[in-house]
């Protein structure tokens, strides 16, 4: 591996808990949690990414102690997979991983969530319970928008209020649970669930929590959506092309970024993005094609950090369709799929593994029932279920959307094909397919794509429970919606593990879809290039990413 003077950074990170802490973040410290209190995101249960050696730093580097050290005034960021279509967490189209990151960005919330999985205050100093279902939290006085208005506890009267109007988006999947939010005064604001929820806080700290201003989005909702208190600001913004964010000077925050300005650009084509950083037209990009990895790991001017991503890719059926939706159809794909075979034309042996197992479930996500076996690749048994089923002859659907996934639906077209099964595969950007399988008006046969998992064991619930953001099957259980009830009110940790590594094994069962394999993410950067978090769940933060410029 070549050094050159720098550290040319190939983290293969294939272990069972990745926490990674960027420069400067804020101590993890939200008093008021009451006794008892489960500690949140903490996995229980290792999943099936098996640990690997790491070489190299096992992080972008930290800020430099120089300080005579010099810094670029902008960064421009290569966005792979998926567009941003909206800045707009109430809209179904703003739940991709970019629109994250810029929510990070230009947006604050509640809490805010540390890599280890530990909260640390953000918009609210602390927050008081003391039955996990009336939530009070003690709001900053100094903070305001970008357009100088002062934050208030109406802003977030207001954001809840739009998010529980906003069924089937990013912001309702975190607000679902609230009842009723009230402006006790002008920096306190009590939320009411309607049932007791553990994990409350974890959703409050998620970007797609983001806070927004009541008055700027009476006036313009169309663009007031995109005035946070963040510590940036939406400069320009093309849809589906790039975004551009400037430095808030006025940022409320102790650490104030390095770099003034980001420039977050989506390239479609792989191959581009390739050519883009070697030509020096960006400094980094999130993804790139696996056969160029090679090209820049062993580059003296780049570094590059590849990291598990927390969610198995999976297939979904939409169980309303009279054909997919049939158990014993499910169960003639599932044996019909060889999984080593499509994942290794999906993704290669750089990018991931096949998912032998039958745990529908994140690899780092607490709880995870490792004892459920997988359903082998056997075509006699694919056939004979194929015949119990009412498949005769019809096209189906395939929707998918990025790379590796559609790369896997062209090779379970052909799988499928082998027992009669005849596909039409649907390729669509991600901000299309989200609104394409909306719960409530999903139109797909069949998705192939990512699941919504992180650490925390509930969001298992935007999987599987009705109206959840990732419910792409139209999956109505009431015994597994019982079971998330109770999960969610109880603060025993042994209670809730038999909870949800029950809910595994009925899933198992029921078979609404089927994991396919996990994916790995690869970040390439030019050296200089540091200040950012990797984080499993790809919620990636960008506030304190710097270039440090040579001498």
């Amino acid at each position: 591996m070549k050094k050159n003077g720098k550290t040319i950074a190939i983290v293969l990170v294939l272990i069972m808990s990745l926490s990674l802490l960027v420069a400067c973040a804020p101590e993890p410290a939200v008093s008021g949690q009451p006794d008892g209190a489960a500690t949140p995101a903490q996995p229980a249960e290792p999943g099936a990414m098996p640990a690997a050696p790491a070489e190299g730093d096992v992080a972008p580097p930290e800020v430099p102690e120089d300080l005579d050290a010099r810094f670029a005034e902008s960064i421009t960021i290569i966005l792979a997979n998926s567009p941003i279509a909206v800045i707009d967490p109430f809209n179904p189209s703003g739940g991709v991983d970019a629109c994250g990151w810029v929510y990070n960005l230009i947006f604050d919330r509640l809490l805010y969530q540390l890599p280890d999985g530990e909260y640390a205050p953000n918009l609210a100093l602390r927050y008081e319970t003391d039955d996990f279902q009336t939530f009070t939290f003690f709001l900053r006085d100094d903070v305001y928008f970008h357009n100088g208005e002062r934050f208030t506890a109406h802003d977030v009267v207001w954001t809840a209020e739009l998010a529980l109007a906003s069924p089937g988006t990013p912001a309702f999947n975190n607000w679902r649970f609230v009842d009723e939010a009230i402006a006790l005064d002008d920096f306190t604001v009590q939320l009411i669930l309607g049932e007791p929820n553990v994990d409350f806080a974890h959703n409050m700290s998620q970007p797609w929590s983001s806070i927004v201003n009541a008055n700027a989005m009476a006036e313009d909702p169309a663009t007031g959506v995109q005035i946070g208190t963040g510590a940036f600001y939406v400069y320009r913004f093309v849809t589906n092309n790039y975004v551009i964010v400037q430095r808030n000077d006025n940022y409320w925050g102790d650490t104030q970024p390095i770099t003034q300005r980001l420039y977050l650009q989506f390239v479609p084509e792989q191959g581009a993005r390739t050519i883009m950083l070697l030509n020096g037209e960006a400094d980094m990009a999130v993804r790139i094609a696996d056969e160029d990895v090679s090209t820049f790991v062993d580059h003296p001017d780049f570094q590059v950090f590849i990291f598990p991503i927390i969610t198995p890719n999976a297939m979904f059926f939409n169980l309303d369709d009279p054909i997919v939706g049939d158990y014993y159809f499910r169960r003639a794909v599932a044996h019909a799929i060889d999984r080593e075979e499509m994942t290794l034309a999906a993704v290669g042996e750089f990018g991931g593994m096949p998912i032998m197992d039958g745990t529908k479930w994140g690899w780092d996500t607490e709880f995870r029932n490792d004892d459920i076996p997988g359903i082998p690749f056997d075509l006699d048994l694919a056939r004979y279920y194929l015949e119990k089923s009412p498949y005769n002859g019809e096209t189906i659907e395939i929707a998918t959307a990025i790379a590796g996934t559609i790369r896997a639906s062209e090779v379970i077209q052909m799988q499928l094909a082998r027992i009669g099964i005849n596909i039409a595969v649907n390729v669509m950007d991600t901000p299309s397919l989200n609104a394409y399988t909306l719960w409530d008006n999903n139109q797909a046969q069949i998705v192939v794509f990512g699941t919504f998992f992180n650490r925390v064991a509930s969001s298992f619930n935007s999987v599987v429970y009705p109206g959840g953001t990732g419910n792409r099957m139209r999956y109505d259980n009431p015994v597994i919606n019982d079971m998330i009830h109770r999960a969610n009110a109880s603060t025993d940790q042994e209670y809730r593990r038999e909870l949800y590594m029950e809910m595994q094994r009925i899933l198992a069962e029921d078979m609404p879809y089927i994991p396919l394999f996990w994916r790995l993410s690869a970040i390439t950067a030019v050296n200089g290039i540091g200040g950012f978090p990797l984080q499993s769940d790809m919620v990636l933060d960008f506030r304190n990413i710097f270039l440090q410029l040579e001498d």
